[in-house]
């Protein structure tokens, strides 16, 4: 009997982990589109001083997702988000607007690729 107490507790935590995560990058999907496109509508104004603001809020919203986003999605997409954020950087500061704009691009597939791989489907089961 405790076997299947044990059993049924740990299936229970593991659903309560699985939510989570689901709500966690849902979270995280929705604030980064949310910079996103504001980043840009900036972008169009060709406003670099908010883009660099934008940018820098992008990154420390990362970073402060990034720990628990390492526990569930591979590292691979994780430094690829790194990578378009380091990139946005620079193209910030040389002011390419068209590449900016790739950047940004590039940086929400990521995210909602992460996001799309975390929903319970068929095709993540198998």
């Amino acid at each position: 009997m405790s076997r299947l107490i044990t059993i049924t507790v740990i299936m229970i935590g593991i659903l309560v982990l699985s939510f989570v995560g689901i709500d966690y990058a849902k979270q995280t999907k929705i604030q980064f589109d949310s910079l996103i496109d504001a980043a840009l509508v900036q972008c169009e104004n060709e406003d670099i001083q908010a883009l660099a603001e934008s940018e820098k809020k992008m990154s420390a919203f990362y970073q402060s997702r990034h720990s628990f986003l390492s526990f569930f999605v591979r590292h691979d997409e994780l430094e690829k988000i790194d990578t378009d954020l380091v990139n946005l950087l620079s193209f910030v500061k040389l002011g390419s607007f068209d590449n900016i704009q790739i950047s940004l691009e590039q940086i929400r597939f990521m995210i909602d690729h992460i996001y799309s791989k975390e929903l319970p489907k068929t095709e993540n089961l198998f």
